[in-house]
């Protein structure tokens, strides 16, 4: 069996959006990869997680 990847793209303002829909799938995913941007926008996601 293949392993299910749900690849989230982190960018603008606001994570929760993107984080919010990956709850919803979480019970059939394995893992769960952001791709984020550099910058201040990276940084302020590390604070908020």
């Amino acid at each position: 069996m293949s392993e299910r990847v749900m690849l989230v793209l982190i960018g603008g303002r606001s994570a929760v959006p993107a984080i919010a829909g990956v709850l919803q799938f979480l019970d059939h995913l394995d893992r769960v990869k952001f791709l984020l941007c550099n910058g201040e926008q990276y940084l302020q996601y590390q604070k908020n997680v």
